[in-house]
């Protein structure tokens, strides 16, 4: 329908184009005025024509991307409905690319736990790394049956006597009603070019201190603090201390 279309403006306007150089030697030529006018009159009907049709035709294709990105919004949450909790966190952990994660289901609650390397430095794992990870695996848990999800990461750290030892590096909480109501087609790649934008969204959140006095200046005037305490009992019980 579309390239019909289109074919018709292109003739239409080469219709115009004719007319008005027949008009122009008819005039000339003080001939044929009359058909002239009609070549020119019938190819504006045409033209006006096809930019209507064109007009509807992109509305239609506006409306059927919409029904198929709906479909598609649908047809996902019922997937999601469909995975037992256990399924579920496999499949977002697995879309994260996570490895070497531990994980606590208790009912309706979730913890996520796994071990980072600060290769890259303290400011990439704060405002990069845990962020984009932690955006990717939530986007995957919206619209599921958790109530409260936190999702921590570990790191190694060692003390003035060069003894290692692994500890909490970031943890962050949300629950339902906040992951609900976040719209990941936007908020994805706004975690992505500033990932303080995480706990700022978070209900509660947790940073080592070690590792944010090792942040750029500026990530660390975004976060500000280094926590927030969230008004949750599986916050309080489990977010502050890595899963064991």
């Amino acid at each position: 329908m579309g390239t019909i279309t289109a074919i018709m403006g292109v003739f239409s306007v080469i219709a115009i184009f004719v007319g008005f150089i027949m008009l122009i030697f008819s005039l000339i030529r003080k001939k044929r005025k009359k058909a002239s006018l009609r070549v020119i009159g019938i190819s504006f009907a045409v033209l006006i024509l096809s930019i209507i049709m064109s007009s509807f035709f992109m509305t239609n294709i506006k409306s059927s991307t919409s029904t198929d990105s709906d479909k598609a919004q649908t047809s996902g949450d019922n997937n999601k409905k469909n995975l037992t909790n256990q399924e579920l966190t496999a499949k977002a952990i697995s879309t994260a690319k996570i490895n070497n994660a531990k994980t606590r289901i208790d009912g309706d609650n979730l913890i996520i736990c796994y071990p980072t390397e600060m290769s890259l430095g303290e400011n990439s794992l704060v405002a990069m790394t845990f962020p984009k990870e932690a955006a990717d695996i939530l986007k995957e848990l919206q619209g599921s049956k958790f109530q409260d999800i936190i999702i921590q990461t570990t790191a190694t750290f060692s003390d003035n006597k060069g003894n290692e030892s692994k500890n909490l590096a970031i943890s962050v909480d949300f629950n339902k009603a906040n992951l609900d109501s976040i719209n990941f087609d936007n908020w994805t790649y706004d975690v992505s070019a500033d990932g303080t934008i995480l706990y700022s969204a978070a209900n509660g959140y947790a940073i080592n201190n070690i590792i944010l006095d090792g942040t750029k200046p500026k990530t660390k005037t975004k976060i500000g603090n280094a926590g927030k305490q969230a008004d949750s009992d599986w916050w309080y019980d489990h977010g502050l201390a890595p899963l064991t």
